[in-house]
């Protein structure tokens, strides 16, 4: 018995020590990851508003997440921490931060800020979706209006019509999941991005 307990021991040494190797290589991978941003930065500039939001290319990275995606740590998980690495890294691209509509579901709502955005952005809560595209026409912050709106907004959505006006740039979740956290479907509203996206 003693030896056994020796050589359970000895393999979880083992595992621990792996999983420090891996916490090590993912860390470093993250810091080669800002090397690069910097890099970009410095090349082509991306401080204007709408200039480092690259909806497409999210929804892109998204679907390869999923369609790599194995094993026993949840999918919800793995696109959380893809939503912070792809917040901060944009963020020291261009800085911004989040306008919500709390009008309905603010806890939701604010969940959904958090899920998507992390906790780096400062979080500016607004009553109704035409305060948040004034917000959002107004800075370099993206805002977040949930899809589903009480008939008394009545056609709020008429504030993203001008060419100059901020627009949807996608909706949130992604990943679409019976008892997901952060389910409500939100738009995120930008301001004109400098590279037109397909509708997706």
């Amino acid at each position: 018995m003693a030896e056994e307990g020796k050589g359970a021991a000895a393999a979880l040494t083992g595992l621990r020590a792996k999983i420090d190797r891996i916490d090590e290589e993912v860390h470093r991978l993250l810091m080669e990851r800002g090397t690069v941003i910097d890099a970009l930065i410095r090349t082509k500039g991306t401080s204007r508003p709408g200039a480092a939001f690259r909806p497409g290319r999210e929804a892109d990275m998204m679907r390869r997440l999923v369609a790599r995606h194995d094993g026993i740590l949840p999918l919800a998980t793995v696109e959380h921490i893809w939503r912070e690495i792809i917040t901060t890294f944009t963020r020291l691209q261009a800085p911004f931060d989040v306008a919500m509509d709390v009008n309905t579901e603010p806890e939701r709502m604010r969940d959904m800020a958090r899920f998507y955005f992390g906790f780096s952005v400062n979080l500016e809560p607004l009553s109704g979706p035409a305060a948040v595209i004034a917000h959002v026409a107004e800075t370099n912050d993206l805002g977040i209006i949930a899809l589903r709106q009480p008939a008394e907004e009545g056609a709020w959505w008429r504030g993203l019509a001008a060419a100059a006006a901020p627009k949807v740039m996608g909706l949130v979740p992604y990943i679409a999941s019976d008892g997901r956290p952060a389910g409500l479907p939100t738009l995120v509203i930008s301001p004109p991005l400098a590279d037109l996206t397909p509708p997706d």
